[in-house]
């Protein structure tokens, strides 16, 4: 029961994330104040709590080796993905002060 509720809380997270400008141009008395929070904010937050709901519901439900297969899948094609983008891990520690 813990994977259906983390999928619909992560749908529901990414919905409302890629929709809220709309929402608030229907219902703009309703949604201000959701609207000025994720102003402030930023709709970034809704999109990585979403997919990490949807991350976590996914995981839990599948069985224990599909779950870890499909980790090492996804492991190998984001570092695949990453490699031409020239990400790097390392903290610049010359301009900490």
């Amino acid at each position: 029961m813990k994977h259906i509720l983390f999928l619909v809380i992560g749908i529901f997270l990414l919905l409302f994330a890629f929709f809220y400008e709309p929402l608030y141009a229907l219902f703009p008395g309703l949604f201000e104040p959701i609207y000025q929070v994720i102003k402030d904010i930023g709709a970034d937050i809704f999109y990585i709590t979403g997919a990490f709901a949807l991350i976590i519901g996914v995981f839990s439900w599948l069985p224990t080796w599909t779950s870890l297969l499909l980790f090492i899948v996804l492991g190998v094609a984001g570092g695949y993905y990453l490699m031409d983008k020239n990400v790097s891990l390392k903290i610049d520690t010359q301009n900490i002060l």
